[in-house]
């Protein structure tokens, strides 16, 4: 325990400031409307005793600053956290050289991650009579290819939510700093991949099954004598062909459905596509009656730099049949990742809404530097969609 003195000890009016005082646990105990500083051994400022005192006659132990021999210091409060007056206690039971202090609480640091690991919010919380109530747990969004099951709190695994709040309230009470994580395992089932004019990287299958967000590569074909390959092709979730990448090898995550990639080539005389970035919804869920969830696929050329992964939405009837860009969405919601070096990234959001035949419209989105450092960016077809929609 730390603290200092301002003018001089124990002066009328003088004002301490005490670095932990209040640690939880049993440091104080609550008699008579006074708050007892409970502790073996305190070091006292100038002038006073260094000591450990055990005494009164009660049926539970207690202790209290000794602050000359035969006095007490006794700690009277209207409520938590406030000045405090401190008065040292005689023998006699008279008060003398009242004065205040306040109180520095201790505090520790309650963090939460979202599914990628980042760190989403950082609380600093009162140690000392922290409530579970006000435990905030992180968002748990539908991640394609995972089922959520539930929380760790300090890598300690929870279920329900009202383990993780009181696993949390007693990490906080103990003043332990506590970091709070979703927990998603991965789904078991499998989905068919065909690959049209091409094969699986190191094998030459053209066709396989695979868990969801299995990290695959769909490798082109030779194209036909006087061809040469110009991009890869799917299916959007509107069942719309859409293209997908303009690199003969293509990275992909495997999604929760069967889906189907193809090849196209051009004659050699033509003039091939630009090849620029990508971007799709490749499926939409409802997780739950009042969620909906989009996936958007977002690919950059070789060697362009992938900065901006997302989309962007607006009510339908907002837009009034204008094109969705950035400049009318109501949300911009991506994520960045401009220090890392993607060619194809998965991105997914979740909304959440009370009204289920509200139309949403949701368009990917994609901002990337191209090999010249230029910044580009791509939207891809829009999707409209309210959960009375959706299955």
């Amino acid at each position: 325990m730390s603290f200092s003195v301002e003018p001089d000890a124990f002066q009328t009016g003088a004002v301490i400031t005490f670095g932990d005082l209040l640690d939880f646990e049993d440091k104080y105990f609550i008699y008579d409307d006074y708050y007892r500083l409970k502790g073996n051994s305190y070091n006292y400022i100038q002038g006073l005793h260094s000591i450990s005192y055990d005494r009164y006659e009660y049926s539970w132990k207690q202790y209290a600053f000794i602050v000359s021999s035969g006095d007490y210091l006794f700690v009277t409060s209207d409520y938590y956290g406030e000045n405090i007056s401190l008065a040292v206690n005689g023998g006699d039971g008279t008060e003398s050289n009242p004065f205040t202090f306040k109180v520095i609480p201790h505090t520790v640091s309650v963090r939460t991650y979202d599914v990628n690991g980042v760190n989403t919010d950082t609380a600093e919380v009162v140690s000392y009579g922290f409530d579970k109530k006000a435990v905030k747990l992180p968002n748990t969004p539908y991640l394609d290819g995972y089922d959520f099951t539930g929380w760790t709190v300090n890598d300690t695994p929870y279920k329900t939510v009202d383990e993780v709040k009181n696993a949390v309230a007693e990490l906080v009470n103990a003043e332990y700093d506590v970091e709070i994580k979703p927990v998603y395992t991965k789904k078991t089932e499998t989905y068919r991949v065909t690959i049209g004019n091409g094969h699986f990287k190191n094998s030459t299958d053209s066709q396989g099954y695979y868990n969801p967000s299995t990290q695959l590569y769909a490798v082109a074909d030779d194209g036909a004598e006087g061809q040469v390959f110009d991009h890869w092709t799917a299916t959007d979730s509107n069942g719309n062909t859409v293209t997908v990448s303009y690199d003969e090898v293509y990275a992909f995550r495997m999604p929760t459905k069967n889906i189907t990639l193809s090849a196209v080539y051009v004659d050699k005389e033509e003039e091939k596509s630009e090849a620029v970035g990508t971007a799709y919804i490749e499926s939409v869920t409802k997780p739950a009656d009042n969620k909906l969830s989009f996936v958007a696929i977002l690919c950059v050329p070789d060697d362009c730099q992938m900065m901006k992964a997302g989309v962007v939405v607006q009510s339908t009837e907002t837009l009034g049949g204008e094109e969705l860009t950035t400049e009318n969405a109501r949300f911009i919601k991506y994520s960045d990742t401009s220090n890392n070096h993607y060619s194809s990234f998965k991105y997914t959001w979740t909304m959440v809404t009370s009204n289920h035949t509200k139309q949403w419209t949701v368009r990917p989105y994609l901002e990337y530097a191209d090999k010249n450092g230029n910044t580009r960016t791509i939207y891809g077809e829009a999707v409209s969609k309210c959960v009375n929609d959706v299955c």
